[in-house]
């Protein structure tokens, strides 16, 4: 099955891409359909790399949601006898988070605009088409 649009803003959304400029940067459209079937206008045999990277996208939003889940207890430090680290445990869920965003890059042969698991990069002077440079911590 090809991606369908909701797919392509779930992958725009964890690469840092803007759906606003499409025919501008149109590198990470091209990727995404050519990784689809040929049966579905793509280049791949099978289906199959599709189906990795929408596991991926499903893993992300499920690390997403056990950050949201974090909101409630970052107040908290210890309940009863449990002592609660939640910044440590969303510290955690961001480095799985970028993990998981890399093998979007590699499968896609694109690099991340931004790092939605993070504080976000800034554009110096405030061009979405300024290369992303990464720093040693990438």
């Amino acid at each position: 099955m090809a991606f369908i649009e909701s797919d392509r803003v779930a992958l725009r959304h964890f690469l840092g891409f803007s759906a606003i400029f499409l025919q501008a940067d149109s590198r990470l459209e091209s990727a995404i359909s050519s990784v689809q079937s040929i049966a579905d206008g793509g280049t791949r045999p099978t289906n199959d790399t599709e189906l990795a990277i929408k596991a991926m996208v499903v893993n992300l939003f499920a690390l997403e949601k056990q950050m949201m889940c974090l909101w409630a207890q970052a107040s908290v430090s210890k309940a009863d006898e449990i002592t609660i680290d939640a910044y440590r445990g969303r510290q955690m869920l961001c480095a799985e988070g970028r993990r998981l965003v890399r093998g979007l890059e590699v499968a896609l042969a694109t690099r991340r605009r931004g790092d939605v698991f993070g504080q976000g990069h800034s554009h110096p002077n405030g061009d979405a088409f300024d290369a992303f440079t990464a720093g040693p911590n990438w």
